[in-house]
């Protein structure tokens, strides 16, 4: 099976278990996942560690109010969730989510997820560099009105540049016929190391179910 695929299918998995057999077991399959198939670990550990921010800042409320027992099942729950979904898709770009999803959904809304995740980096990319651009032009005595005409401008160019951008493609689509279909990225296949991440999962149900 190709690796976006089985990824897409073992987040699947890991989530129906954790719904259907919530256990404290499930943190092993979790934390293999996370960092032995991780793209990126530094950022996976970085937007682990925002999430739980969160998730603290919320959770207190529970403690305060003498749910703490609550608190610690939707702690360790929400936990199981997030390292699973860093661990398979974080930093692994929009041709992978694409191809993950490329069964799943219709086939033209698969490729307006893909196109539009290529135009928010596009998009980004444009933001940063006219963000320097207006700093330099911009009088550093610039009152409150200046600046924010000024990044009225710079909101209107996005919009537009958006706008045209998503023209072009679609003219580029339909210039070389494409109609509908899969998008044809190579991808790689799944490696025995991925298959054991669902081996992990099923041994921690099996072993859940019988504690």
């Amino acid at each position: 099976m190709k690796q976006p695929s089985f990824y897409f299918l073992l987040l699947l998995c890991a989530y129906g278990c954790i719904f259907l057999f919530p256990s404290f077991w499930l943190f092993i399959p979790a934390l293999y996942v996370f960092f032995y198939l991780s793209n990126s670990l530094l950022k996976s550990l970085f937007w682990l560690g925002v999430f739980n921010i969160f998730i603290g800042f919320w959770l207190l409320f529970l403690v305060f109010g003498g749910e703490g027992e609550e608190a610690l099942r939707i702690f360790w729950t929400s936990n199981l969730f997030i390292t699973f979904a860093l661990g398979l898709y974080c930093h692994r770009g929009a041709i992978f989510i694409t191809q993950s999803l490329q069964n799943i959904f219709p086939k033209k809304l698969n490729l307006l997820v893909f196109l539009s995740a290529k135009l928010i980096d596009e998009l980004k990319n444009d933001l940063s560099k006219n963000k320097q651009t207006l700093q330099v032009r911009l009088p550093a005595s610039s009152g409150f009105f200046l600046t924010c005409k000024a990044y009225g401008y710079l909101i209107g160019k996005l919009i537009c540049h958006g706008i045209l951008r998503a023209e072009e493609l679609g003219i580029m689509l339909g210039v070389r016929g494409y109609d509908g279909g899969k998008i044809d990225f190579f991808a790689q296949s799944a490696r025995m190391r991925d298959y054991f991440a669902f081996a992990l999962l099923l041994g921690a149900v099996l072993i859940g179910g019988c504690l």
